[in-house]
């Protein structure tokens, strides 16, 4: 792994990383063609992760900050699990299991993630007022959105049993979701007096799938 970090700014920091993970040794299982076939558990499996994580952030400041952060990954392996070769579907010449030849796309690759978090904040004696009264005084809005490229997937037949293509050589679509979290603090020296110090009580509420979207889940 190799990362850079700037302050770009007094505002703005930029952390920019990538990576690359070998991972060897992992447990699975072989299919032994014996009079009574079998399957023989060994530590045969392989696979690769890497990608490149970019985070840009620009701290409040007029009330208003922001976090976007962006993944560009790849995860591929010889096996999504321990039992993945179990249950294939069959050679019909050799009736032994199709097993992969080579490494391909694991359910967890997921290539595209971006989040942005939008930073609403105001202090003290801030924001719009009536009558004198600051109605978003100490109080915050944070907006934080995901988008996610589709998961790849193996295409079946309806029932599940029969393969039609390679291993996860399709994706899925693409998903998204927005949540926000609303919050406002108060002093409670403002209510019982300089003795409370700078104690305060914070109130928020978080709001998740803020569209009430729906996903497909399979």
């Amino acid at each position: 792994e190799v990362g850079y970090s700037s302050a770009l700014t007094e505002d703005f920091a930029l952390d920019i990383n990538a990576y690359y993970n070998d991972i060897y040794n992992q447990l699975g299982y072989s299919y032994v063609a014996a009079a009574d076939p079998y399957y023989l558990a060994e530590v045969g499996q392989y696979g690769t992760n890497k990608g490149v994580e970019i985070d840009l952030r620009k701290r409040v400041r007029d009330n208003f900050g922001f976090r976007l952060a962006y993944t560009l990954a790849s995860v591929n392996g010889t096996s999504d699990g321990a039992q993945s070769s179990i249950g294939l579907p069959r050679d019909p010449i050799t009736t032994n299991p199709a097993l992969p030849l080579s490494t391909f796309r694991l359910d967890r690759d997921i290539t595209h993630r971006l989040t942005t978090v939008l930073t609403f904040e105001w202090g003290e004696e801030e924001g719009p007022a009536i009558g004198g009264i600051y109605f978003l005084e100490d109080a915050y809005a944070t907006v934080t959105g995901n988008l996610r490229s589709g998961a790849p997937y193996t295409l079946t037949e309806v029932n599940g049993t029969g393969q039609l293509s390679e291993i996860n050589a399709l994706e899925g679509p693409a998903s998204w979701s927005i949540d926000t979290r609303l919050g406002k603090k108060f002093a409670l020296s403002d209510l019982f007096g300089e003795g409370m110090g700078n104690t305060s009580i914070e109130f928020y509420v978080d709001i998740f799938n803020l569209t009430n979207r729906t996903e497909a889940v399979n």
